[in-house]
């Protein structure tokens, strides 16, 4: 039996509850893959297709694009469009994120476009991830020279990515970065012409970041994601108690798609089961349970919310 954390008393009705905390669900990375491509001719527009990416247990997918010679990129999964976030020097470099939550499908091809920038060769890397637990877009962020890029998260278990870019043929300086992302999906010079840095890493707790990259930094992006989990008081979160002549309404919030049952006692002994009411917990995860025969000589009824 769980041990009681409050009690709250209506008039004569005393009323126990329990209640207990539930971490929210660490996004984590389910599969991954990174390229760092040839060069292409003199004003040439890349497209390259990944046949059958398969989000493996994963309700997201990320893609990361940096390059020397393009000025921007789309990326399409199954059919559908990703939202990009990036960023351009003005000139030809150009680094970027795509994403998309919670696709149609869960198996299909990634296709990844770019446009040539001012009809210079093209150097370019891509990385593609798929996610499990992502519940929502944190925040974004892009810039065109060194410095941080920043994102705030509302609940433990979010991830950050980042994709920067900068014009070094022989790997000096690299990219760095200091801060969440802390996981390489590819850290080096591509085709001789600029240096490249994919990286992700867990936002393991809520708060406002502040990561910063470096390294004579051309362009970069970030985009950090909400966990789909739940970081919130889940068995029992009693909202209000209430009486009105022969019921008694008790309100409260719990975990979603979870049953709940309002069991009463005249004498604290809950060990025969006396279940007034039940409820299963919709999305929104709140409840109301009610006993509709809380009459005399019921007054001092003892009540308990269980979780079934």
């Amino acid at each position: 039996m769980k041990n009681p954390l409050a009690r709250q008393t209506l008039g004569v009705c005393f009323c126990f509850f329990w209640s207990t905390w539930t971490a929210g669900a660490q996004i984590s990375v389910t599969a991954s893959e990174a390229v760092a491509g040839a060069r292409l001719p003199n004003g040439s527009d890349l497209s390259v297709t990944i046949p059958g990416w398969d989000l493996n247990g994963g309700n997201a997918i990320v893609v990361l694009f940096s390059a020397e010679g393009a000025g921007e990129f789309s990326a399409v999964f199954a059919g559908e469009e990703l939202t990009v976030i990036g960023a351009f020097s003005g000139e030809r470099h150009y680094s970027g994120i795509a994403y998309l939550l919670d696709p149609s499908a869960t198996v299909g091809d990634v296709v990844i476009d770019a446009v040539n920038a001012g009809g210079s060769r093209m150097s370019h890397a891509y990385s593609v991830v798929s996610l499990a637990n992502v519940g929502a877009l944190a925040g974004s962020d892009v810039r065109t020279s060194n410095g941080d890029l920043s994102y705030t998260t509302i609940q433990d278990g979010g991830y950050v990515l980042g994709s920067g870019v900068n014009n070094s043929f022989n790997y000096s300086p690299p990219v760095t970065v200091s801060g969440n992302p802390d996981v390489d999906l590819i850290n080096q010079a591509v085709d001789g012409n600029c240096t490249v840095l994919h990286v992700h890493g867990e936002v393991s707790e809520t708060g406002s970041y502040d990561d910063f990259y470096s390294g004579s930094l051309l362009a970069a992006a970030t985009v950090a994601f909400e966990s789909s989990g739940v970081a919130a008081p889940a068995d029992l979160e009693v909202t209000s108690i209430s009486r009105s002549g022969g019921i008694v309404a008790i309100e409260f919030r719990g975990v979603p798609g979870r049953t709940y049952s309002l069991n009463k006692s005249l004498n604290l002994d809950f060990s025969i089961p006396n279940s007034q009411d039940s409820v299963v917990l919709d999305v929104d995860g709140i409840g109301r349970l009610e006993d509709e025969e809380a009459e005399s000589p019921d007054l001092n009824a003892f009540y308990r919310v269980e979780e079934q």
